[in-house]
This record gives structure tokens, C-alpha cells and sequence, in this order.
């Protein structure tokens, strides 16, 4: 990830999505709820590495990702455009 790579371990692709989460989740819960989101978040990805969950998402079709993507980008962007334009 990244204009210059990066550690083949470092997590760069879910960002976005992840950062939708995390704004929503602290927007309704405040922003003392940030650092348990940020250890929950983290665990789960621990959990999901040491389960080898990302088998299951070698199945996922390219496609899907992709759509997944596009809406996410979709919602970002719909989202800055009021505050572009004041």
C-alpha cells in the first residue's frame, strides 16, 4: 500500500471503510468511545489473522470488491461535497 509500497503486513486497502465505521461509531457514542473502538478494531483483525479468516476471502468475487469500493468512495465523497462548496 502506499505511493511507495509499504510492509507487506500493514492493512493500507480497508481504510477508508474502516474510517466510515469509526466517524459513525464516534459520533454516536462520543469521542471517549474512541480508544475501545481502536482496541476492538484492532483485536478483531488479530482474531481474524490468527483464525485464518482470510481464506474465506480469497471466495469473495473481484467484482464485489470493487462495487464495496465504489459505494464506499461513493459515501466519502457525498459526504465532502456540501463542505467543499461552503
Amino acid at each position: 500500500g502506499g505511493l511507495w509500497g509499504g510492509p507487506p503486513l500493514a492493512v493500507t486497502g480497508p481504510a477508508a471503510a474502516i474510517s466510515l465505521l469509526v466517524v459513525g461509531a464516534v459520533q454516536a457514542h462520543g469521542l471517549e468511545a474512541l480508544p475501545f473502538i481502536t482496541l476492538a478494531t484492532g483485536g478483531l483483525q488479530l482474531a481474524s489473522g490468527v483464525t485464518r479468516v482470510g481464506v474465506v476471502a480469497k471466495l469473495v468475487p473481484v467484482s464485489v470488491i470493487a462495487g464495496f469500493t465504489v459505494g464506499v468512495g461513493t459515501l466519502i465523497l457525498s459526504g465532502q461535497i456540501p463542505k467543499a462548496l461552503g
